[in-house]
Parts: structure tokens; C-alpha cells; sequence
């Protein structure tokens, strides 16, 4: 085994080589001017999922490699073509088959499977529960619908408390009620009072909704949301969680009549524009029966005489999942990208949290193949590791 590890750690080189470029060029395309109407387009979701496939090929390369007994090749017939090929290259054949796969999809159109969790959930928040610090029997997590929050839409904050023992024991501690506010240095909402909504065995979840007008007077800018809560035995205790709240920069009004072009399905996406500059939306697209489709992934530029960007699904990703529509247009995230350094992103928000798309039989698209000369040169070179025959 031991004469493998140096190996290992060249092809983990070699292969990182290979890859992490692929994802700044994605990068570096998205940022890069474009006429609105041209077919520059990009996803920084591509890349991470394209990143996060590529890093688990890797790591299954090396798990398969050390799991390699060391074997004895016995004399085969003569008719049968020996392969010389070292274990190593064999891992480097797999790789290289993978990464032939997934390079078959645009960046800005890759195919969207159901545990997909990072295209499917943009802007997440990730709820932390936690045991209060005078009632450690109960544990308390707040949940946001979002990370990233339009301050100007009213927002719903859920508190879950979960208690240990038996719910019935009327001597065990438990929250009354409660309240939520929203803390920052520049000032501080009005309290909201919090609602029992359900209550399952050991589980009761609280609910409260703050109004838009007490969230607008805050500028962009990472606040703490705070629920103080009252407990059966007269004490009091508080949970908080972190959020960001924004003003939109533009705001995706309505989609145009989808179109093939070629070898895509064109969706024309019109905003109202706040704030001119580059922009990158993505989305997903499901069929309407809810079956995930494509990961969108766009940049152009906006502006108020410039207000429509183009989505582009490839034809080759709709054959993959063998669906012509029509589609449903969902988890929308705008983005106005950094223009100058030190620059924060930016976040703008849609009219409506889904939109119907026209779909097109299969067939009335062209057979051209999306292909990348810089990805192919790559996959070429991984053949030639592998001792393929190209």
C-alpha cells in the first residue's frame, strides 16, 4: 500500500490542476461584458456543483486506490487483448469519464436532481438549535424562510422548541409565549408578539410575522433576530439567530414568451431596475408535474433603457431528463455583481416566486452539442494519464 501514497498525491495534483480552472473561467466569462442579447452566460452554482461532483470523484479515487490489494495477473488466453494499465490509471479512466459527462452541459444549463440542496435552496438559512442555558431540558431553534431577507416584505419568524420527557408532566419547564424583535446598533423593531401554532408530542412551534414597515428603516446590512421567551417557572430566556436584510436593486417584473433558438429554449426575463449593472440570476426549472429539470445560471447587464435579460436552457440538458415542457420557473436569485473592489454583491428579489414556461417538442431543437475547446483539451489530457486510446 505504501508505495501507492506518492502516487496518490500526484494524481490529487494533477487532477486539481485540471479542474479548479474550469471554475474560474466560468468566473471570469460571468463577469465579463455582454450585449444583453448574446449567448455569454454563466453559473457560479455550475461551478460549485461541477466543483463539488469533481471533489467527490477525487475523493472516491483515492478511497478506491487505497483499497486496492496488490494481485497477481495469471496467464490469460491468447486471444485475450492484456491490460497493462496500472490501478492508478484505472481511477484516472473513471475520472476522466465523469468529467467527459458533465462537461456534455453548459455551465448556465446543467441538469437539476432532487438532492441538488444548494441550487434548490439560494439564500439559505441554516436553523441552529440549542438548549437554553436556565431550562437545558428545552432546546430552541429559530427558522427563517431565507439567509439573505428583502427588507421591504414582511418577514415570518418560526421558534421550534423541543422538550425532553414526557409532555404531559405538567412539573417539567416549558415556554408560555414570547416575543420577537429585530436588534441592530442603529436601532431596534417593535416587539412582535409570538403565537402558538402547532404542538406534535414533545414539539411545539411558535409563530410571529414583523411587518415590512418596521424592517425598511434599516439600510443593507447583517441583523440579529431575537426571540426572548417566557417559561413556565417565571423565568425568561432568549435565542437569536443571524439574517441579512437588503433593498432590492431591481426586480424581476414578468417572463417573455419562451422561443427555441436553435439549440436552446430562450426565456426573456424583464426587471425593473433600481440600480444599473451587471447582474447574474439563477433559478430552477421544474416540469409542472414538480420533476427538477435545469439549473439556470445568467449575467448581463441591466439598466432602466436596458431592462431584459435572457435565460437560455440547452436543448441537451432537456433530452437528459427527456421533458418538453411546459415548465415552471422557480428559486429565483438575483444578484448585481461587485463592479469595483471592496464592493459588496448586491441582491434584487421577483414579483412573484414562480412563472410559467412554455415548452417545445423535443425535436424542434437543432442536435448541436454543447462543447468548450478548454474542457475538452483537459478531458484529453486525463485519457492520456489513463493510457486511454483516444
Amino acid at each position: 500500500m505504501n508505495k501507492y501514497i506518492p502516487a496518490i498525491g500526484i494524481v490529487i495534483f494533477i487532477v486539481a490542476l485540471i479542474l479548479v480552472p474550469r471554475n474560474d473561467e466560468v468566473i471570469s466569462r460571468d463577469l465579463a461584458p455582454q450585449d444583453s442579447s448574446s449567448n455569454a452566460v454563466s453559473s457560479d452554482k455550475r461551478s460549485q456543483h461541477s466543483s463539488q461532483s469533481d471533489t467527490f470523484l477525487t475523493q472516491e479515487l483515492l478511497q478506491r486506490t487505497e483499497n486496492h490489494a496488490e494481485q497477481n495477473y495469471p496467464d490469460r488466453p491468447a486471444e485475450t487483448v492484456e491490460d497493462f494499465r496500472t490501478p492508478m490509471q484505472h481511477q484516472l479512466a473513471e475520472v476522466a469519464e465523469a468529467y467527459s459527462y458533465n462537461a456534455r452541459f453548459p455551465p448556465y444549463s446543467q441538469p437539476l436532481a432532487e438532492g441538488d440542496w444548494g441550487a434548490l435552496n439560494p439564500r439559505a438559512f441554516t436553523p441552529s438549535e440549542r438548549p437554553l442555558s436556565n431550562a437545558p431540558s428545552l432546546k430552541v431553534a429559530i427558522q427563517l424562510p431565507q439567509y439573505v431577507l428583502d427588507r421591504n416584505r414582511d418577514l415570518p419568524v418560526t421558534v421550534v422548541v423541543a422538550s425532553e420527557g414526557d409532555s404531559s408532566n405538567s412539573s417539567l419547564i416549558k415556554v408560555t409565549g414570547g416575543q420577537v424583535l429585530i436588534q441592530h446598533s442603529a436601532g431596534t423593531t417593535a416587539a412582535v408578539p409570538l403565537v402558538s401554532a402547532t404542538q406534535q408530542g414533545n414539539v411545539e412551534t411558535f409563530f410571529a410575522t414583523i411587518p415590512s414597515t418596521e424592517l425598511s428603516s434599516f439600510m443593507d446590512t447583517e441583523v440579529t433576530v431575537a426571540a426572548q421567551l417566557k417559561l413556565s417557572d417565571g423565568q425568561s430566556s432568549a435565542v437569536t439567530a443571524v439574517a441579512q436584510l437588503y433593498q432590492s436593486t431591481a426586480n424581476l417584473d414578468y417572463l417573455g414568451s419562451a422561443y427555441v433558438d436553435g439549440a436552446h429554449l430562450v426565456i426573456p426575463a424583464h426587471f425593473a431596475v433600481m440600480s444599473p449593472g451587471y447582474y447574474r440570476v439563477q433559478a430552477n426549472l421544474f416540469s409542472e408535474s414538480g420533476i427538477p429539470v435545469s439549473h439556470l445560471n445568467a449575467s448581463f447587464l441591466l439598466s432602466s433603457d436596458n431592462d431584459t435579460g435572457l435565460m437560455k436552457v440547452h436543448a441537451t440538458t432537456l433530452r437528459e431528463k427527456g421533458i418538453a415542457g411546459p415548465y415552471v420557473l422557480t428559486d429565483i436569485n438575483v444578484m448585481r455583481m461587485p463592479s469595483a473592489p471592496g464592493e459588496q454583491t448586491q441582491y434584487g428579489s421577483a414579483a412573484e416566486t414562480s412563472y410559467p414556461v412554455a415548452g417545445f417538442p423535443l425535436n424542434s431543437y437543432s442536435e448541436e452539442p454543447y462543447q468548450d475547446a478548454a474542457t475538452q483539451q483537459r478531458i484529453e489530457f486525463l485519457q492520456k494519464l489513463s493510457g486511454e486510446q483516444l
